[in-house]
Order: structure tokens, then C-alpha cells, then sequence
């Protein structure tokens, strides 16, 4: 049985774990309690006694802002609210959007969303006005026209900003007011957080820009320090150190637009492996751990610790589905195979996903049965439109032979036609080797032979090197993403499907979907969607991922989950409300 294959690595990595937990991880790290010097004018004092706060995440970023990765793994895309604001987030209870950088939402009632003869859709954002750059230069209209033609078409390739894809102009009338115009209807018009239009300063990166446009050398504008050491947003805590290896620091805005933060100092520590990670927060050398930093068992535990201990308080939210991808681009898969829907389903039927997610995501509920889960609107749309792939070895051992892949004596599979063995491998994010290993025992058992890789951290931090797996990647990336994107390749700077994903006919679909405002429409389109996914299995769906967000007792943050986007692609995130974080 596949169970003896993964209950044996389970057992054993508790045991260690628990024995981690039982010594000391080395040091403690010391928080520097020191502001940065370089105070804006009008900004308040420190407090006497700087309140420090040490947050971990386990994937080091490659810089701010466009250039950054915008998967969700580590915890890094989790915090981008505390240095980075965006036109509108969420309240603190629910997902009703609210003003950030604009005062209010745009809305058909109010006239402020409008439908042209044209076929396009008109949004006005009317902006908060006293709202300053970390370097005391007021925010204006400008700045977002400014980002839209760095970060919008023929700009810089990005992970983030989606909606510009389907935008047509973005102007200002004046300083304050903000009009965005779509090609088309867009059912996500006016959900512009940070990830969704990220807001750049003009003054200082237009110089860089305007050589861009005379070199047309993306290095022109991506090689400047404002990326990473120099980094300058609108959000309540501004960087004042930037060592991707190691450690971030920030301090209080002291002209934030909502008032002086009441934290003085965060320090983002960089801690890859999990055991270490979860020892550290266990021992007080980190105060929190953001949500996808600490995952699968090492989450589970610091939760069932600290729910007996009370010494600190672990929230859990589901987010987005665990995705198994296959590399799409036949020059790099290394069994052309798996280009075959047919092995891609026997591959998902050879993986009982219940006990995957009961293992690796602590809720055997969170399996994915449907691409949405059961909160989200369309959900009728895709209820069970996965159920067909159940825990099912013979049918799977059935499928392969279909494709030409049966079991020789010895177990292994091989192909009917040259008697070559089914080999392929699996690559995995820093923390998740467990995770990797599991996969990999369960198509060991159906004759395949699996290679297991961890991507490296400096590996990780380059886009085309992500890309150049030859086997299957694991991610917490979106499904509808992945079909709407088009491939990473050197022309977008290796910014679209990590997997070489480029598929006509599921970014047709994925368009449907998105440009109807209708409801009957877009159940219609969902359910279009899931039927292709069904047949296609362009990835493979696993479970809904468990995100685990840990504060000690000490701190008062993350009290407003409930507003948030567990993504973190569209707006609200949890770090939304940072100004307001504590300690007591």
C-alpha cells in the first residue's frame, strides 16, 4: 500500500522536529533597537523604548516592488503592507473593499464606474490628498500614470499588475483624481491593491525610465537601487537596511497618513528551513511568522504548542490550491510523456489526495475536489468537478498502458515501444522537502522512477533558472492564473507560467470568465473552465493550501483575518492593517 510509503517519512520528521524543539537553536538573535537616522521633516520622535518587532520568513526575496516573485511561498508577498500601499484594500471584518490610497471604491451608484458606447469600462478613484513617499514627496495622480507605463504594457514584465493587461489608458485630470480605463468589462476593475497596480514614484524613477525608452534596455530601469536598498513606498513602515540573505529592516513612518505606526522597528529575518524557523519562534528570537512562512507540519506544530501553552497564537485561513505542475516546454521535460493528458490523469489518480491533505495541509477537508472553494461565489459552478479523481491505482496503472507504460517484472514501468524506464523528478521551495518526498512515494509505488531536487535560495531568486525544471514543480500559485498567463521566457524576463504553460484555448476561456459582469454568464464561464481543467489536468490540484500566521502573546497583530486575501494577488492582505500592530 502507498500508505506504508509515506508514513514511515512522517513519523520520522516529527521526531526530529520534536527533538528541535527541545534544544536551542543557537543565539538569540538581538534586536537593534536603534531607528535609522534620516528622519523626514514633521515625523515624531522615537519613543524612549523602541518597540521592536522580529518577523521571519523562509524564502529570501529578490527585491521590491515589479522585479519581486510573486508566488506566495515563504511569507515575503504576505508583508508587502507593511512597506507598500495600494489604491484600495479591505476592511478589518470582512472582504468589502475600502479606500487606501483613493478615498473611497468607485461604484456604478455613485457614477464613478460607468459603461462607455464604446464597449469600455470607466473607473474614477478620487485620491487621499497629504499622502507622502517615505521621502517626503507628496503622492499625486501622476505617480499612478507613471506606474502604469512602467509596470503596464511594454514596461517591465511582472508577476503583479494582472488588471493592466486588460486596461486601455490610465490618466489624471488633476493631482487628486485618477481615471482608469478598460478595453472591456472586468469583473475585477476596482480590486486594485498593491499586486494589482502597484504605485511608483515618478520622481525618483523617472530619469531611469526616460532611458529605458531611449536604450529600450530593460537593465536601464531594473538595475536601478530603488528595487532593493533604495526602496521607497507610501506604506506605514519605511526600509532602512536591505539584506536579502539575512535580514530587512524598517521603521515607523512618522508621516504615514494614518498616523505614526505604534511598532518602531521590524526586522524581517531570513530563516530557510522550517525546523529552524519554528525553533526560533518557539524560543522568542522571532515574535511572528507571516502566513506561508511557516507551512505543513512545522505550522501544525507551533499550533498545537501554543493552543496548550498559550505562549503565543497561531490563526489558520486557506488560500490558494497546491498545484503540481508539469514543465510544459518539450526541450526541458524530460519524459515527453507527460505531455500526454492521459499520464497527467493517471499521475492524479495515483495520489490519494485526502491523506495529502490531512498530512501535509492538516484538514483532510481542504482537498480539492473543485478549483474554488466553498466560500467563493462561482463555487456551483465547479462543486466536485474534480471528484472523478479519486485515489485510484488501477485506473491509473490502466491509463499508463493506454499511453504505452506497463510494469515489467521488477515493478517498473516501461514503455511498450523501446523499453525505456518512466523516469521523471520533482523540484520543491525551500521548507517543503517533506512535502516533496511524499509526492514522490506515492508514483514510486506505480513504477516510477522519481529524482527528488530542493531549488536552492539563490536559485530561487532567479526567475529563468525556476524555470528550467525538467520533471514537475510544486507551487501555491492559482489555476486561473496559470491558464490566463502565457509562458516565462527570456522576452517577459521570465514573468509568466514558470512551467512553459501557453495554451490558446484556456486563455479564451479564462477571458470569458473575466470580461462578463453578468452572474449567470460567469457561472457559465467557470463551469467551461473546470470542464477543461478536468479533461487537460494542465496542473494538478491537491488541497487547498493551510496558511499558519504565529504571534506571540506579546503581540497584537492579525486580529483581522477575516478581511483578508489569503492569495494576496488582489487586495487586503494580511498585513493590511500593520500600522495598528502592537506590542504589550
Amino acid at each position: 500500500m502507498v500508505v506504508a510509503h509515506v508514513s514511515s517519512p512522517i513519523r520520522f520528521g516529527t521526531c526530529v522536529l520534536t527533538l528541535l524543539l527541545l534544544v536551542s537553536c543557537g543565539p538569540q538573535a538581538q534586536p537593534d533597537a536603534r531607528p535609522a537616522a534620516g528622519g523626514q521633516p514633521g515625523e515624531l520622535a522615537p519613543r524612549a523604548a523602541p518597540k521592536v518587532l522580529t518577523l521571519a520568513i523562509s524564502a529570501p526575496p529578490s527585491a521590491f516592488s515589479l522585479p519581486s516573485a510573486s508566488v506566495p511561498a515563504g511569507g515575503w508577498v504576505q508583508v508587502t503592507e507593511v512597506h507598500s500601499d495600494g489604491l484600495v484594500t479591505s476592511e478589518s471584518g470582512s472582504r468589502r473593499r475600502i479606500g487606501r490610497l483613493a478615498e473611497k471604491v468607485p461604484s456604478v451608484e455613485d457614477g464613478t464606474i460607468s459603461f462607455l458606447p464604446d464597449g469600455k469600462m470607466r473607473l474614477v478613484y478620487p485620491l487621499r490628498k497629504g499622502v507622502l513617499w517615505h521621502d517626503g514627496t507628496p503622492f499625486t495622480a501622476q505617480d499612478m500614470v507613471f506606474a502604469y507605463k512602467v509596470g503596464g504594457p511594454g514596461g517591465i514584465p511582472s508577476g503583479f499588475n494582472d488588471p493592466m493587461r486588460r486596461m486601455d489608458s490610465v490618466e489624471a485630470p488633476d493631482d487628486w483624481t485618477l481615471v482608469v480605463m478598460y478595453k472591456a468589462a472586468y469583473y475585477l476593475a476596482s480590486d486594485l491593491g498593491p499586486h494589482a497596480f502597484w504605485p511608483l514614484p515618478k520622481h525618483i524613477l523617472g530619469d531611469a525610465y526616460d532611458r529605458y525608452l531611449e536604450t529600450k534596455n530593460l537593465d536601464d530601469l531594473l538595475t536601478h537601487r530603488y528595487w532593493t536598498s533604495e526602496y521607497v513606498h507610501l506604506g506605514p513602515f519605511r526600509l532602512t537596511s536591505f539584506d536579502p540573505d539575512q535580514r530587512i529592516s524598517f521603521e515607523a513612518f512618522g508621516n504615514y497618513f494614518f498616523g505614526r505606526p505604534k511598532i518602531d522597528v521590524i526586522h524581517l529575518q531570513i530563516i530557510s528551513a522550517q525546523n529552524t524557523l519554528l525553533s526560533n519562534l518557539l524560543a522568542g528570537s522571532v515574535q511572528v511568522a507571516p502566513a506561508s512562512a511557516l507551512v505543513a507540519a512545522a505550522g501544525a506544530e507551533a499550533k498545537r504548542l501554543w493552543d496548550a501553552s498559550g505562549q503565543g497564537t497561531v490563526h489558520v485561513k486557506e488560500s490558494s490550491i497546491r498545484l503540481l505542475e508539469p514543465q510544459f516546454r518539450p526541450s526541458l521535460q524530460m519524459e515527453p510523456a507527460v505531455l500526454d493528458p492521459r499520464v497527467r490523469q493517471a499521475f492524479y489518480h495515483a495520489l490519494d489526495r485526502e491523506e495529502l491533505a490531512e498530512v501535509l495541509n492538516g484538514s483532510r477537508d481542504s482537498v480539492t475536489w473543485a478549483l474554488l472553494g466553498k466560500e467563493d461565489p462561482l463555487y456551483a459552478a465547479v462543486r466536485d468537478g474534480l471528484r472523478q479523481y479519486t485515489y485510484d491505482v488501477g485506473r491509473a496503472r490502466a491509463l499508463l498502458a493506454e499511453a504505452g507504460w506497463n510494469a515489467a517484472p521488477d515493478g517498473s514501468l516501461r514503455h511498450s515501444s523501446d523499453g525505456r524506464p518512466f523516469r521523471t523528478s520533482i523540484w520543491g521551495t525551500p521548507g517543503r522537502d517533506e512535502e516533496m518526498n511524499i509526492y514522490g512515494a506515492y508514483w514510486r509505488a506505480i513504477g516510477v522512477e522519481v529524482e527528488e531536487f530542493m531549488t536552492p535560495p539563490s536559485r530561487y531568486r532567479d526567475r529563468e533558472g525556476r524555470a528550467q525544471f525538467p520533471g514537475w514543480d510544486f507551487t501555491g500559485s492559482g489555476i486561473l492564473e496559470m491558464m490566463g498567463d502565457r509562458a516565462a521566457a527570456a522576452e517577459n524576463r521570465w514573468t509568466g507560467n514558470n512551467n512553459g504553460y501557453d495554451n490558446p484555448q484556456a486563455r479564451r476561456l479564462v477571458d470569458a470568465l473575466e470580461t462578463t459582469m453578468v452572474e449567470r454568464e460567469q457561472l457559465q464561464a467557470m463551469k467551461a473552465i473546470s470542464d477543461f481543467v478536468a479533461a487537460e489536468l494542465p496542473a494538478l490540484p491537491i488541497f487547498f493550501l493551510v496558511q499558519y500566521t504565529a504571534a506571540n502573546k506579546g503581540v497584537k497583530a492579525f486580529d483581522d483575518l477575516a478581511g483578508a486575501d489569503g492569495s494576496e494577488r488582489r487586495y487586503g492582505g494580511y498585513a493590511r492593517n500593520a500600522h495598528l500592530w502592537d506590542l504589550q
